[in-house]
């Protein structure tokens, strides 16, 4: 015979009550608020034009005020270009996603590359490239 223990309803009440606070606590604790981009390192495009599927996985790197990801296969510097919205840069640590990357920190990004090995490419005019950046190899990291 399996005996069953009744828990007494209040007790039910509170222990429902304290989950939900809970749930909620994590669920603010775990929200991304991203910061906007305080300093003209970092390009963007409008959100929710991405959705290539490659990864590219390299250190980031900061270089004639421009932020940069060196790819760990090739040695080839790509300019990234984020979603706008989703990215901040306050001049020493970029934050995406839930993620925070100092120069030389590796990143991975998905995406797909855009105006690879281009000398001259043509940014779209609803992009944000910071001036002077080096947009030969452009990687646009998804969303």
């Amino acid at each position: 015979m399996i005996r069953r223990r009744v828990i007494p309803r209040r007790v039910c009440r509170a222990s429902a009550g304290l989950v939900a606070v809970l749930a909620a606590s994590l669920s603010a604790a775990c929200t991304f608020d991203a910061k906007p981009t305080a300093v003209d390192q970092v390009a963007t495009y409008p959100a929710g034009d991405g959705g290539n599927a490659a990864l590219l996985t390299g250190a980031l790197a900061v270089e004639g005020g421009c932020v940069y990801v060196v790819d760990s296969d090739f040695g080839k510097r790509w300019l990234p270009v984020f979603p706008s919205g989703a990215v901040g840069w306050n001049g020493e640590v970029l934050t995406y996603g839930s993620e925070q990357y100092e120069p030389g920190a590796v990143i991975e990004l998905g995406g797909g590359a855009s105006g690879e090995d281009d000398p001259d490419p043509e940014i779209p005019d609803d992009w944000h490239v910071p001036a002077g950046c080096d947009a030969t190899h452009t990687w646009i990291v998804a969303p």
